[in-house]
């Protein structure tokens, strides 16, 4: 592996650009086994900082070509020949990923109930919050157990 091309993660995992999802895979477990800690040889060439940082590079080559947009976009920037390194690294992939594909956002829905003014008074004067009187209180608000467990 060549330490100075840092960004071609083709090159860190030994691929050719057109290589198979699954040739993929295997060159990821050949250069995970070639440079661990548990290869006696790779501290003769490497101090275990470098073994670290090139196990951490093979780890985000993997990220970026095992993920079928990410690929696509390194794709096209490495191939376009008209690329600055900054724009392989895998913080630009990944901010360009988040700009094609944006996460849909979740409104936030807000729970509604009919009010119920003996009840507030319950709930503000109870001092003994057991699982029972939570319950009330979470069926009263109407929260289902989901959405409980989604915001805890």
């Amino acid at each position: 592996m060549n330490i100075g091309s840092r960004n071609n993660y083709y090159d860190v995992l030994e691929l050719s650009v057109n290589s198979a999802q699954y040739e993929l895979a295997k060159a990821y477990q050949r250069a995970k086994a070639t440079y661990s800690g548990d290869n006696p040889a790779i501290y003769t060439i490497f101090s275990e900082q470098e073994a670290r940082a090139l196990l951490l590079l093979i780890e985000e080559a993997y990220s970026v070509l095992g993920n079928k947009n990410l690929r696509s976009i390194y794709d096209q920037r490495l191939l376009s020949g008209n690329f600055q390194m900054a724009d392989l690294s895998y913080e630009a992939i990944l901010k360009a990923s988040k700009q094609m594909f944006p996460e849909p956002r979740q409104e936030e829905k807000k729970n509604e109930y009919k009010n119920d003014p003996d009840f507030e008074k319950k709930i503000t004067s109870q001092e003994n919050w057991d699982g029972n009187f939570l319950k009330q209180v979470r069926e009263y608000k109407n929260v289902t157990i989901r959405k409980m467990s989604d915001i805890t």
